[in-house]
């Protein structure tokens, strides 16, 4: 009986070990694909304005929704000033993939400046 609850224990630590590496092999694959990826933490404050002037239900910091990810639209190189122009009036052959952006036009200056000036920072 001894014999059996001491391979039984030794098959337990066996499966508990190779789990618990198992997990962490897993952890390191998603800390290294986001590495790789250059994955964007967006600011609270920056957060709070795209939530605010629904820029997220058509954008996402990282990956392509209906429009393109702040990291595609950093990656084109427009400053500031373009995207806040840009954001007040699209143009469909920046982004031929896409569907046209739509024009909102109660949008805060002040809040798209801030957008605006972020994007580019991310570049």
């Amino acid at each position: 009986m001894k014999k059996y609850t001491i391979i039984f224990i030794l098959l337990l630590l066996g499966t508990v070990i190779s789990c618990t590496s198992q997990k962490e092999k897993e952890l390191a694959r998603e800390n290294t694909k986001k590495i790789n990826q250059a994955y964007i933490e967006v600011p609270s404050d920056i957060e709070t304005l795209l939530i605010k002037n629904t820029c997220i239900a058509c954008h996402d910091a990282n990956r392509s929704k209906v429009g393109p990810s702040f990291k595609e639209i950093a990656k084109k190189g427009y400053t500031a000033e373009i995207i806040y122009k840009l954001i007040y009036k699209p143009n469909p052959n920046h982004w031929p993939n896409y569907p046209e952006m739509m024009v909102i036009e109660d949008l805060e200056k002040n809040d798209v400046s801030k957008i605006a000036k972020w994007i580019d920072s991310l570049d």
